[in-house]
């Protein structure tokens, strides 16, 4: 089934210091699998409106950027799930001089998605805030401080809030003006509540060590990079602490003057709101090129891994006492993603996008159904700017 696509729609208005930035878009989806899941299947059109209005001030030692929006989604077929999500956002940044950088944001957002995790359709109210200063002790040496809180307040019955918070200290060595090196040490408190009964808490501590680089990291490949260990303490019974690898990586490669080649990679540790401990592992690796002066051609494949645990409660039966019992996942993704986009004039392009998920899940010793399943899109659109 095809899509109509209408993105992004565009205008800036000069106000005091600052600019305002206005932006709607709007698109219709052939989902095949609206719920992600492979149990409660079901297929529709959706049709989604998206407009949001920025302001944004960037021309001195401080920058400012706030902005307000709606998410709107319509189904054909499955009108109970038509939303209108709100979201508000801010940033701020202070850079005095080459020597102290600061930059903060804090954001709310009401999120209703398809939720890979949990393989349904999940409402929460999310809350974000970050700050980071970074400091020159030295020409060379610099140290950087962080600092993070996060909350998922879920409405989508039995499932759990989600909330955890960072504290990250890094030295930083200023290897090049375009490249630095940087090595570290992260907390993490991660921990759940409003459990559906019987469920427990699978709250615990990470610390994470890291080494890695950001900037020009070649002549042609810029990004990030970031590997080490990360450690998970549970604080509930049942759960057995565990070390894992930890990776993020995001680099773009521009290996010719129309081809742009991309990496995302990650492995790290984190929670479900269905209670769960959550080891997760992504490699993505993407492109795009130029074909000709108003066709170009940009897509994705990826793999991702995740290994999910968690206890519950299993109450008293009989003679039978109450007792723990743990429970495991793994799921292995394939994702397939591409887009060819034709230029009709300077402020109108026309595209074709697919995309297709397959994702398989076991429990060590059969296959569970709700998580394995197959998910395509496919659509055609427009994009205007003024």
């Amino acid at each position: 089934m095809g899509m109509v696509i209408v993105s992004p729609l565009s205008a800036v208005t000069n106000v005091g210091h600052g600019r305002l930035v206005g932006t709607a878009t709007a698109r219709l989806d052939s989902d095949s699998n609206v719920y992600v899941s492979g149990t409660k299947k079901a297929s529709d059109i959706v049709g989604t409106a998206n407009g949001e209005l920025r302001y944004i001030q960037d021309a001195s030692e401080v920058t400012f950027e706030a902005g307000v929006g709606l998410t709107a989604l319509a189904f054909a077929d499955h009108d109970e799930l038509n939303v209108i999500d709100p979201r508000v956002s801010a940033k701020l940044g202070y850079k005095p001089s080459d020597k102290t950088d600061f930059t903060s944001d804090i954001g709310y957002a009401r999120n209703t998605v398809a939720n890979e995790a949990l393989n349904d359709r999940t409402k929460s109210n999310d809350f974000t805030f970050n700050a980071q200063l970074e400091q020159n002790v030295t020409e060379k040496l610099g140290l950087r401080g962080r600092i993070g809180y996060s909350s998922q307040d879920y409405s989508t019955v039995n499932y759990s809030d989600v909330f955890s918070y960072t504290l990250g200290v890094d030295a930083v060595h200023y290897y090049s003006p375009k490249l630095k090196l940087i090595a570290g040490i992260t907390t993490i408190e991660n921990w759940t509540s409003n459990r559906s009964v019987g469920r427990r808490d699978p709250s615990g501590k990470d610390w994470r060590y890291t080494v890695g680089a950001e900037g020009e990291i070649s002549p042609k490949v810029t990004g990030k990079v970031s590997a080490g260990l990360v450690s998970r303490e549970f604080n509930t019974a049942g759960l057995e602490d565990t070390n894992a690898f930890y990776f993020s990586s995001s680099l773009a490669w521009a290996a010719a003057e129309k081809t742009i080649w991309t990496l995302t990679a990650s492995q790290d540790l984190s929670l479900s709101a269905a209670d769960q401990s959550l080891k997760s592992s992504v490699l993505a690796i993407g492109f795009q090129q130029g074909l000709s002066e108003k066709v170009t051609l940009d897509g994705s494949v990826g793999f991702d891994h995740a290994n999910f645990s968690s206890v519950t409660l299993q109450r008293a039966v009989g003679a039978t006492p109450a007792r723990l019992v743990r429970s495991s996942r793994i799921d292995d993704g394939v994702v397939l993603r591409a887009r060819l986009n034709y230029v009709l004039t300077a402020d109108v392009t026309a595209d074709l996008s697919a995309g297709y998920r397959n994702n398989d899940s076991t429990d060590g010793s059969a296959n569970l159904k709700a998580s394995t399943y197959d998910r395509f899109n496919i659509g055609a659109g427009l994009s205007v700017r003024f």
